[in-house]
This record gives structure tokens, C-alpha cells and sequence, in this order.
């Protein structure tokens, strides 16, 4: 997307290095399978990997593993992959988008790859959305930030805000559209993070993976074909989508995420040249599908202890996971799962199914999994009334000490009260010896 070569014209140029590179792909997965025939355990001999990229990463979007990585905590520039998480903070904060923005002069004249259009013009969020990740509009990236949030540096402060929480730490960002800025920076691994998240809106999935965009308006008013510049589209199997970016400074960069046997990956490469970073994103992707498989360590509802319940003599409850973990693991090796459960020592009384109690700790051969809540399989009973000796002793003692306090609150106003009578009645005695005298 830079100034002097739009990211489309380098698109072109690498035509034929992404089907050189995709071949490299698919050469490095048959030696994979060869690895896995011959009986060798993955985890002990893994392929090799050589992606010219500065930094790359494959990252689960599911359990947030890393399965390989390439300096991917090195911060560089996105260039327009940073698109991704404009199109998640718009669709995080917009919620109708059929709703319609006027172009003003600055938004359609911002430079680099455009969406096309023209001041004056009216787009909905949606259109905008589609000019800003099939062909990468710098003017759709402007336009939706000021549509969100009123202006551009308020937007940016969003997408930092939201980079954090996503624990993308490692990123700052200056503008929307990922145009070169030596403070705009990022790495491979924040932008897989920030990528799986995106995994989880279905408009921002049903976006990217969208191949053609049959009616996109144009200035003109007469609607054209939008097509997406991600070629992993066509020719990569379970291929969900993706963004790729480029500038003189950033070089080409790339993100796709692909789907296959139930595992959801992403793949980045950053700073690539431009007859490698498909074939680099294509063999990453196939050797994480080749090289891992899906494993469940804990299903949800698995029994995991039981525990007394408070209050209830002899009965005990049943603690079960409150949601299925599973984990990547290398074809051909086992994985030993273990739980650490923190619960109290007695389950408390009354509390229906599926009332978290505690927390439970989940790890893969030694390394952190996940943490899940800890629920009840069933509901606890309440604990029983107590004896009615007991109930009628209690209502007797609260009855006494009421009357208790009833008396000795009179008993004091009646001594505060005799007083004031024996001086009224000393001064009457005193005004009639007094009119006795006057008589």
C-alpha cells in the first residue's frame, strides 16, 4: 500500500512466485508425511522450516499455542495487516451496518491503495467494510474511524485499548491503515492474537474470506466486481480467510487463518519479500495441519472430585469441569493431562447444576493449558431446619429479652418524668399559700 506501489501492483508482480511457493508448501508437507510413515515420533524429529520472512509465527486461535515461531516477539511494521483490527474495532462498537457515511474530501484523498471513492458519496459501514480488507482501502480505513468514534486519533486510541486487552502488548499503532510510521509497530505473535479474536466475529469471517464482491457501488453509480487480493483464497484447501499488506518500509506482509480436522491456525509472516511470503504462509499452515493433532484433556462435564456439602451430614457432591480443554499435540507423541482443582473443603448447601465452586488448573506435559470453572454436576441439597426444641428456644430468648428491654425502657421514663411532677405541684402549693396570704 505505499505511495509509490500500490500493494495491487505487487500482487501482480508475485503472481507466479506464490504458485513457486505454494509448490515449496506442498513438497515440505509430502516430507512431513514421509517423516510420520517411517514411524519417527514428530515431537523428537520435526521437519524443518525455512520462511524468508524477518518474523513469522503459527499460532493456535483455539488454545492460543505458539507451534513455531520465527523472532516473533520482534516488533516491526504491519503495513496493512493492521486492517484487521480496524475492521474488529469498528464492528465491536458499530452495530448497524447498513448505516450510511458521507465521504469528506480528506477520507477519499488519503493516498496508497484505495477502495475507490469520491467526497460527497454515501457508503454504508458494510461497503466500507469490504473496500478495507478485499482491496485494502487506506480511504475505507479513514472513513470507518471517523464514522466510529468522530475522529481519527480518538479511533486509533480504540484499537490500542483493544490491541491490550487482546494481550497484544508488544503493539502500537498511529492510524487506521497501516500507512508507514516508524511508531506504528507491531509482531507476529500480537497479530495472531489479534487475528483470533477476529475468528470470533462471523462478519469480520465472512469478510475476509469472501473471494468476489459482486456489487461493490462505485462513484459512478454503476456497481462493480470487488476482488479480494488474498490468492490463499483459491488455492490453499480450508483456507477461512485473511489480509496481506505491503509497503517500501515493511515490505510484504501477510496473515491467513485456515481450518481443517477441527484446529483453527494462524499464520503471519512480516517483513517477507514478494515471490516468498505466499509460499511461506502456505507451508506454515501445512505443517502445523500435518504435524499436530487435536486432543481433548479434560471434557466438559468429566467428573474431577467430590466433596462433603456444609450443613449436610452424610451427603456429598460431585465437582466436574465446566467446559471441554483440548490441545495441539505433535502426531505419533502422547500427552500426559493433569488437574489441580481449588475448591473448598466442604461444597456449600442450596446451589443448583452448574454453579461454579472453584477452579480448575489444566496442564499438557508440564505446561499450562488453560483454566476452567469448576461447576456442580447436580444440585446440593439445603442443609435441614433445625430441631424444634432449638426453634422454640430461640423464639423464647428473643421474646424475653424484648420484654426484658420493654420494662427497663419504661422504668427509666417513668424516673425521668417524677421530677418535673414534684416541682409542678411544689410550685402550685407555693401560688395558693401565696394567694391564701393575699386574701
Amino acid at each position: 500500500m505505499g505511495r509509490a506501489r500500490t500493494e495491487r501492483g505487487r500482487r501482480r508482480a508475485g503472481a507466479v512466485a506464490c504458485a513457486a511457493g505454494r509448490l515449496a508448501g506442498v513438497l515440505a508437507a509430502g516430507a512431513m508425511a514421509l517423516v510420520a510413515a517411517a514411524g519417527v515420533a514428530s515431537a523428537s524429529a520435526p521437519p524443518v522450516l525455512a520462511p524468508t520472512a524477518e518474523a513469522a509465527v503459527l499460532y493456535d486461535a483455539d488454545t492460543g499455542q505458539v507451534l513455531y515461531a520465527r523472532h516473533a516477539e520482534r516488533r516491526l511494521m504491519p503495513a496493512s495487516t493492521t486492517k484487521i483490527l480496524t475492521a474488529l474495532v469498528v464492528l465491536q462498537h458499530v452495530h448497524d451496518l447498513g448505516r450510511r457515511v458521507r465521504i469528506t474530501a480528506a477520507e477519499a484523498y488519503v493516498g496508497g491503495s484505495s477502495a475507490p471513492m469520491q467526497p460527497g458519496e454515501r457508503l454504508t459501514v458494510r461497503d466500507l467494510l469490504y473496500g478495507l480488507l478485499l482491496v485494502s482501502g487506506n480511504d475505507a480505513a479513514v472513513a470507518l474511524a471517523d464514522a466510529t468514534a468522530g475522529s481519527v486519533p480518538r479511533f486509533v486510541a480504540m484499537m490500542n485499548r483493544e490491541a491490550r486487552a487482546l494481550g497484544a502488548t508488544r503493539t502500537h499503532f498511529v492510524n487506521p491503515d497501516g500507512l508507514p510510521n516508524p511508531h506504528h509497530l507491531t509482531t507476529a505473535l500480537d497479530l495472531a492474537r489479534i487475528a483470533a479474536a477476529a475468528v470470533r466475529q462471523p462478519e469480520l469471517v465472512r469478510i475476509l474470506g469472501t473471494q468476489v464482491l459482486p456489487d461493490y457501488p462505485m462513484p459512478s453509480g454503476r456497481p462493480v466486481p470487488m476482488v479480494n487480493q488474498d490468492r490463499l483464497l483459491w488455492t490453499y484447501p480450508g483456507i477461512v480467510g485473511g489480509k496481506i499488506g505491503y509497503t517500501d518500509q515493511a515490505g510484504n506482509t501477510m496473515v491467513a487463518i485456515a481450518r481443517r480436522h477441527g484446529m483453527t491456525l494462524v499464520a503471519v509472516v512480516l517483513h517477507d519479500l514478494p515471490w516468498t511470503y505466499f509460499g511461506d504462509e502456505a507451508q506454515l499452515l501445512d505443517y502445523g495441519f500435518a504435524h499436530y493433532r487435536r486432543a481433548v484433556l479434560v471434557r466438559a462435564g468429566a467428573e474431577v472430585a467430590t466433596r462433603p456439602v456444609a450443613r449436610v451430614p452424610g451427603r456429598r457432591a460431585q465437582v466436574v469441569a465446566g467446559r471441554t480443554v483440548v490441545w495441539d499435540v505433535p502426531r505419533g507423541a502422547r500427552v500426559t493431562a493433569a488437574l489441580r482443582l481449588a475448591a473448598p473443603a466442604r461444597l456449600p448447601p442450596g446451589r443448583r447444576r452448574g454453579t461454579a465452586v472453584g477452579r480448575l488448573t489444566v496442564y499438557a506435559g508440564g505446561q499450562l493449558a488453560a483454566r476452567v470453572p469448576a461447576v456442580l454436576a447436580r444440585s446440593t441439597p439445603a442443609p435441614p431446619p433445625p430441631p424444634l426444641g432449638r426453634r422454640w428456644g430461640g423464639a423464647l430468648g428473643l421474646a424475653a429479652a424484648a420484654a426484658v428491654a420493654w420494662a427497663w425502657a419504661r422504668r427509666r421514663g417513668r424516673r425521668r418524668a417524677r421530677p418535673r411532677r414534684r416541682y409542678r405541684l411544689r410550685r402550685d402549693s407555693v401560688w395558693l399559700r401565696m394567694a391564701g396570704g393575699a386574701r
